[in-house]
C-alpha cells in the first residue's frame, strides 16, 4: 500500500474492448484525481491485466478509515457521476465493489512495486 492506512476501497471490472482507450483517459484525468480529492481519502492505485480481459481491471483507494468510503462527500459524488462518467459507465462489466479493513502487514511499509495479487470469492 502506498500509505499506512487500514482501510482500503477495492474495486474489480472487466471493460468492453471498445471502450478501454476512451476509459483510461477518462480514469487517469478525472476519476482518480476526484476521488483522492474527497476528504479521508488517501491515494489510489489502477492495475491493469492486459492478458486476460475477464479480469482486467484492479483499483485500490487508501482512506483514513471504513468510514471515509460512506461519508457525505463520497457519496454525492458516486450518487451524482459527471457527464464523462456517465459515458464511461456502460463499458464496465462484472463490477464488484467493497470497502476492506486491513488485517495485515509484511515487509516494507510501502508498496511501490507494480505487480498485486488479489482474490476473489465467488457465491454459489
Amino acid at each position: 500500500m502506498l500509505t499506512n492506512a487500514d482501510a482500503f476501497l477495492a474495486i474489480w471490472h472487466d471493460l468492453e474492448s471498445t471502450g478501454k482507450s476512451e476509459w483510461e483517459r477518462w480514469h487517469t484525468y478525472e476519476h482518480m484525481p476526484e476521488r483522492v480529492g474527497i476528504p479521508g481519502f488517501l491515494a489510489g492505485r489502477r492495475y491493469m491485466n492486459d492478458d486476460d480481459p475477464k479480469q482486467c481491471c484492479f483499483t485500490m483507494y487508501e482512506g483514513s478509515d471504513l468510514s471515509v468510503f460512506e461519508s457525505t462527500a463520497y457519496l454525492e459524488r458516486l450518487n451524482n457521476p459527471t457527464p464523462w462518467t456517465r459515458k464511461n459507465a456502460p463499458t464496465f462489466r462484472n463490477f464488484t465493489r467493497g470497502a476492506c479493513h486491513r488485517v495485515t502487514r509484511a515487509g516494507s511499509q510501502h508498496g511501490y512495486g507494480g505487480v498485486i495479487l488479489t482474490v476473489r470469492i465467488l457465491r454459489g
